[in-house]
């Protein structure tokens, strides 16, 4: 295992869990995982990352809580590889939901008619779902890293820190909505969608919306930002 050195990322005020994946633990807060249908720990991008299988009907990790991040200024990221290509419906790969806002800001990955779509979404349930929409297929043998930030008007999203589009979003829900973080599964997630087959590695989540240069360097620079030597 590779020696670590903390970045002024690692060490923002504003990184309030992270999320190694090498087993439930919240490496910068307090929020430990419950692990949901036995997800396994197994080689990923660093060391080892969550493995929920290759047809994942029910398997994710959680917590009940909205980190902090009541459906204002946030960035998260994750590191996916697919265990089997998306052929109907969506996958989410990480999941926040507010019960105050009643917001869920949400990484997904789609199959729409024959085309697979990462979806960047920031949802104000019962009112309006706002989604950048970038047309990809990923594929089972790449490693990519997915970021998204809203930075209280602008949702935008990150492949490999790079910038594929923006969409506006302000404002809040209606009614529905619970403190829920989600790895690998929607917090509407059925038997049918919302689960992911794949493995997933590294996951911090920000009250903040990370700038293109710091999201540039989320992917170039190792673990939640931190420089490998």
């Amino acid at each position: 295992m590779p020696e670590l050195i903390t970045t002024s990322l690692f060490s923002d005020p504003n990184l309030v869990s992270y999320y190694r994946l090498q087993d439930l633990t919240d490496s910068k807060g307090s929020n430990t995982l419950t692990n949901t249908g036995s997800v396994t720990f197994s080689e990923g991008y660093f060391g080892n990352g969550a493995n929920f299988g290759s047809s994942n009907a029910g398997s994710f990790l959680s917590v009940a809580s909205n980190l902090g991040v009541s459906g204002g200024a946030c960035s998260f990221s994750v590191w996916v590889k697919l265990l089997s290509e998306i052929t109907a419906l969506n996958w989410a790969f990480v999941s926040l939901e507010d019960a105050t806002t009643h917001v869920r800001n949400e990484i997904r990955y789609a199959y729409n008619a024959g085309t697979q779509q990462l979806q960047f979404t920031r949802s104000r349930m019962n009112v309006a779902s706002d989604t950048l929409t970038y047309t990809i297929t990923l594929g089972t043998s790449a490693w990519r890293n997915l970021l998204f930030t809203y930075d209280g008007s602008t949702v935008t999203g990150y492949v490999n820190g790079v910038s594929v589009g923006t969409v506006a979003s302000s404002g809040s829900g209606v009614t529905v909505g619970s403190n829920n973080f989600k790895i690998g599964a929607s917090d509407n997630g059925t038997t049918s969608e919302g689960f992911a087959s794949s493995i997933l590695d590294d996951v911090p989540v920000f009250t903040r919306a990370l700038t293109a240069a710091e999201c540039a360097l989320m992917y170039s620079s190792g673990p939640g930002g931190m420089i490998l030597l």
